[in-house]
């Protein structure tokens, strides 16, 4: 696993073996903090051509509703632009944080991006390993 970007709640990671943007999320985060990590991990799926991306959200905290409409206005179109066509969500375990990414990722319904929803990371490695 090689980093590319981190900070003290989140890194975005290269996941050889899979081939896929990794985004580790350790904390609560927000706006401009969770902004800068996803774009991070936009200009690692263009610098290595990925079309996998994994996030183990496990400990995030709940997104903020200005968070949620960012993610689905501005990130999810230039996910599409960069390239992004699996996702694989190792869901948080806090009730909150799930409805948030539930509701960032019904936006991937009206996009050619298949997504799949994970509790367990090794379950979510498999499924990009083997092309969603």
């Amino acid at each position: 696993m090689q980093t590319y970007w981190k900070n003290a709640v989140v890194a975005a990671l290269w996941d050889a073996e899979i081939r896929a943007v990794r985004m580790e999320w350790r904390a609560f985060v927000e706006g401009e903090t969770f902004r800068t990590a996803l774009l991070k991990g936009l200009e690692l799926v263009e610098r290595e051509g990925a079309v996998n991306w994994l996030a183990d959200m496990k400990l995030m905290g709940p997104i903020t509703f200005d968070d949620q409409r960012w993610a689905d206005e501005v990130w999810l179109p230039k996910a599409l632009e960069a390239g992004v066509r699996r996702v694989a969500l190792v869901m948080p375990e806090k009730t909150s944080a799930e409805l948030a990414v539930l509701k960032i990722t019904d936006a991937y319904d009206r996009t050619n991006i298949k997504r799949r929803l994970f509790d367990d990371l090794e379950e979510a490695r498999e499924w990009l390993r083997y092309g969603g």
